[in-house]
């Protein structure tokens, strides 16, 4: 046999060993929920078939590789990625996945800093041609099966958080990055339900009081909820008494790096969670949830 032959059938060979691994990778139909390891910040994949939804990612490029080791050599496109708030240790990968991915959209609280490594997220987003947009509370996406529905921050919250004053809320622009006061960075943390048939999640980035409990005794929290992610990497300044009780997890979920130079999770937090499976990314590494919107179970 040739030489061309072989490299002919070496090549069909190939090439039907991946349609086989993407038609595997498409009929498994149930929602992979990842917390990665990414250190001392957030980075959750939320996956489910050939749809991938990046939310933060981390500070370093930590996040980069748990984003390859789910998602299909193949497939570079990802439908959206989330910023739940300006800071670094949300955002660390982000750059990078728009220089190697299609990202068709880009969400954020349009709460903006001043630095250079942020400057150049926002430039690389509008080089991507990525729609750009900001969310308040009572706006939803649906992507195929999974829903995201927009709680915090409502649209008065960012009014009052934001340098200069607006006079009302309806004289924001949604979609323009505002300059927050610094410390309401945290408080205009976009926090979202993550649903999937009967499965919800909480993704509260690093919200904090007294926007904390604002949510909390809001209608949105009257949901049985499955997974809790703390607020804030287990900050004392994050989860709060009455977040913890309108809420009732199954699971909370700490991210948090390894022997952090801010002591988190603090203790105040994890006394709060007492009674309540509590798995943290700084113990026990990378942590998946998988669920066909019945049931869920932990992947090993």
């Amino acid at each position: 046999m040739s030489k061309s032959w072989k490299y002919f059938i070496a090549f069909l060979f190939s090439t039907l060993l991946l349609a086989l691994l993407a038609n595997i990778s498409l009929l498994n139909s149930k929602l992979h929920l990842v917390f990665c390891d990414v250190g001392q910040g957030d980075g959750i994949l939320i996956y489910q078939k050939s749809v991938q939804i990046v939310v933060d990612a981390g500070p370093g490029n930590a996040y980069l590789k748990c984003l390859s080791e789910h998602m299909p050599f193949w497939d570079r496109k990802i439908e959206l990625v989330v910023l739940t708030n300006p800071d670094r240790d949300h955002y660390g990968s982000m750059i990078e996945i728009f220089r190697r991915y299609k990202v068709e959209s880009f969400i954020s609280p349009g709460i903006e800093k001043e630095d250079a490594s942020f400057i150049v997220l926002e430039h690389e987003a509008a080089r991507e041609k990525a729609t750009i947009s900001s969310l308040v509370a009572g706006q939803d996406i649906k992507i195929g099966e999974i829903a995201l529905q927009t709680l915090w921050p409502t649209k008065d919250w960012v009014v009052q958080q934001t340098v200069p004053q607006y006079p009302s809320a309806e004289s924001v622009v949604l979609g323009a990055f505002l300059p927050a006061k610094p410390e309401s960075v945290n408080q205009t943390s976009l926090v979202f339900k993550l649903s999937f048939g009967e499965f919800d999640a909480l993704l509260t980035g690093d919200v904090a009081p007294p926007a904390t409990d604002m949510l909390a005794l809001s209608e949105h929290q009257r949901v049985e909820w499955e997974v809790l992610k703390v607020p804030h990497h287990g900050s004392k300044n994050g989860l709060t008494e009455s977040m913890v009780k309108s809420t009732n997890p199954k699971l909370a979920i700490i991210s948090s790096g390894k022997n952090n130079r801010y002591g988190h999770p603090h203790q105040e937090t994890l006394k709060l969670l007492e009674g309540i499976k509590t798995l943290r990314t700084d113990l026990d590494g990378e942590i998946e949830i998988v669920t066909d919107g019945k049931t869920w179970q932990l992947s090993e």
